[in-house]
């Protein structure tokens, strides 16, 4: 072990920074010294330009690096350096970058077997749980498609729309009421004999083309709703054709992808796969009923000669022309016939039936959908929803104990150090995390709208609150959880008797719709397993500064299986006298067995009560233009031994006087 010692000012962390620099440390971005405020200012000149520094090591290389450089981020890290301001983000607001940390510690402790040739724990994990994330990845699709039906269906529950409904309906019903206001006038048939011989022949000829014309309309109908069914049919054979070419291709992709690890076990693809892919039928069929539908579609063109709406429109022009023959009570009769006909077309057309669009019969089955059926349907999606989220939540937390196992080694590790712990029990444990979730709630729902989370803080403050009320590390808790969200969605439930509906949609920001909010909420993104390392029972964000930095002290003079020299500036910062001494002397004498410790400190304790091998103490003559001075040796050198107890003890005359001072007070025994 080294200790830096110096007055403030000296340059105790210039070299600390230095040191770090030349061993590619990550966190050169907290430098003390080395930073653009100090002294890489460019104010008057960048004095770190000018001045080079060399580190050597104990094979005898060294690394070479101008004070104005930084480390490769790609560069192997030589020396593990806790720069002041690093410690103190740790312990006073970040912990983001401590699990970070804690990451790599946990993947020091996996054996190089059980790594399975990757260099990190993340792609450890995503190697370990790719299947997994695939399978979580098809469920959401499901939900979503689940999503997007429900949320189709929920806007049918809203009053806007059935009220929509109603006014189309009462519009119709409006329009058949005018249109029984036009019925023509009745005009009776002619009664007169010698009339009647002289047009029974041309009436006789008419009749019969309007039968024909029925005859063809009638086929026309039929020819319509047969082209429809075909088109359906080729649409559905269609889809099944693609889907199974998808599939082939995702099976080609998939036999790509394992046949180098069959082959290395000299295992051929088919022997462990038989697929055969035959679309000849449903390619036939497509074929069979494309050639009906292009037959249909010949005779339902109106500009083609054979085809039956040119036959019918003939007919009708032939009729006109027989018509023209008649006397005129006779053709008064006869328009009166067609008359009526397309008088009751139309009103057939407005009365219309369940499966036509914007006809009275259509609108009331609507209405009657929205009051008996609809929200039967609604919960049986809902059902569906919650049974899929039941297996994502299955399959998260499969990737959860796939962590724990991950972490089992250092937890075994911390258990080797019960006894020098003692009152400092430190556990390692998975949990998940919620991970933006009311950042990415509020992109959806505007703290504006009219509901329950409407207004800036007590929207936030609710849905805080409704987190607080669930447990959502469980299936049951996580359910209640969402179903609570989205009763808060469709109710206004602040502080009232009688919560008053609302409009899900209404509460959106612009932008998003119903359905991207329950892709976000049910999807689960947002609930991560992340590592925790607790102290008492207690996670790192819960405990105070002063905790906070003994744990990642203890973390990484203890846990942290890395044998590169550690340097650590001025740890004793944010702990108090009793903590650096009960907490980081043992802990840095029992580190210093497997790997070089330097630690700048202004601490006795850490100097002297650690039994530094070497003590370093640094100063600066600013007589001498600033010249920096080293002198270095162990406690046992007397100018060593006097400048710990001037800079660490403030002189021996105040040592003096504590000690004396010490003495006569009375101990009363504990």
């Amino acid at each position: 072990m080294v200790a830096i010692i110096g007055n403030k000012g000296n340059g105790k962390s210039a070299i600390a920074d230095t040191i770090g620099l030349l061993g590619n440390t990550k966190n050169y971005e907290y430098f003390s010294f080395l930073r653009n405020e100090k002294f890489r200012s460019r104010k008057p000149i960048n004095r770190s330009e000018h001045f080079e520094a060399n580190l050597s090591w104990e094979d005898g290389s060294s690394d070479i690096k101008k004070l104005n450089e930084n480390p490769d981020k790609s560069s192997t890290e030589k020396v593990k350096y806790i720069p002041q301001g690093f410690l103190e983000k740790l312990c006073n607001d970040d912990v983001d970058e401590f699990e970070s940390e804690l990451r790599n510690v946990i993947f020091s402790h996996i054996s190089d077997v059980d790594r399975l040739g990757k260099t990190n724990l993340d792609e450890l994990i995503e190697y370990k749980t790719e299947i997994k994330t695939k399978e979580i990845d098809e469920l959401k699709k499901e939900t979503n498609l689940i999503n997007k039906a429900i949320a189709e269906l929920e806007k049918k529950q809203e009053e806007s729309f059935k009220k929509a409904i109603e006014l189309k309906l009462k519009e119709k019903e409006s329009e058949l009421t005018a249109h029984e206001l036009t019925k023509p006038t009745p005009i009776e048939p002619p009664d007169d004999l010698q009339i009647l011989a002289n047009n029974k022949v041309i009436s006789d000829d008419i009749d019969v083309k309007r039968i024909m014309v029925k005859g063809i309309e009638e086929s026309i109908l039929i020819k319509q709703k047969s082209l429809k069914e075909l088109k359906l049919d080729i649409s559905e054979l269609e889809k099944v054709a693609q889907t199974i070419i998808a599939f082939e291709t995702q099976f080609e992709k998939f036999k790509t992808d394992i046949t180098p690890s069959l082959t290395k076990f000299e295992i051929g693809i088919d022997d462990i796969f038989s697929f055969k892919a035959d679309k000849s039928k449903i390619l036939s069929l497509i074929e069979s009923k494309d050639t009906v539908a292009k037959n249909l579609e010949k005779d339902l063109d109106k500009n083609e000669e054979t085809g039956l709406v040119l036959k019918g429109i003939n007919l009708i022009s032939e009729i006109k022309v027989l018509q023209e023959k008649l006397d005129d009570h006779t053709r008064k009769y006869q328009k009166y016939i067609d008359d009526l006909k397309l008088w009751e077309e139309k009103k057939n057309n407005l009365i219309g039936q369940d499966d036509k669009d914007e006809t009275i019969i259509y609108y009331k089955a609507q209405i009657q959908y929205l009051t008996d059926k609809l929200q039967e349907d609604i919960s049986t999606k809902i059902t569906d929803r919650k049974n899929n989220l039941k297996q994502l939540f299955l399959k998260k937390n499969e990737i959860l104990n796939l962590y724990k196992s991950l972490f089992k080694p250092v937890s075994d590790f911390i258990a080797t150090y019960g006894e020098i712990l003692e009152n400092y029990n430190i556990a390692l444990d998975v949990d998940y995390k919620i991970n933006g979730f009311n950042e990415k709630f509020f992109d959806h729902i505007s703290l504006g709208a009219k509901g329950s989370f409407i207004g800036n803080p007590a929207g936030i403050e609710r849905l805080n609150h409704i987190i607080g009320n669930h447990e959502l590390k469980t299936e049951d808790g996580l359910i209640s959880f969402l179903d609570e969200i989205i009763d808060n969605l469709k109710f206004d439930k602040r502080e009232f008797d009688d919560p008053e509906k609302r409009e899900v949609e209404k509460q959106l920001k612009k932008g998003y719709s119903i359905y991207d909010l329950y892709s976000f909420l049910f999807n689960l993104d947002y609930l991560e397993p992340v590592y925790k390392l607790k102290l008492n029972d207690k996670n790192i964000s819960e405990l105070s500064p002063g905790e906070r930095g003994a744990l990642l002290l203890i973390f990484y003079l203890t846990i942290d299986q890395n044998d590169i020299p550690l340097v650590i500036d001025q740890p004793e910062e944010n702990l108090d006298n009793q903590s650096v001494f009960k907490i980081l002397v043992k802990f840095i004498k029992e580190a210093k067995e497997k790997r070089q410790i330097i630690i700048v400190t202004h601490n006795p304790n850490l100097a002297v009560a650690c039994n530094a091998e070497q003590i370093i103490h640094v100063s600066i003559d600013k007589k001498d233009k600033n010249a920096v001075k080293f002198i270095s040796g162990s406690l046992s050198n007397k100018q060593i031994n006097d400048d710990v107890i001037d800079i660490l003890e403030g002189t021996y005359p105040a040592l003096n006087t504590r000690t004396s001072t010490y003495k006569v007070i009375e101990r009363k025994p504990q």
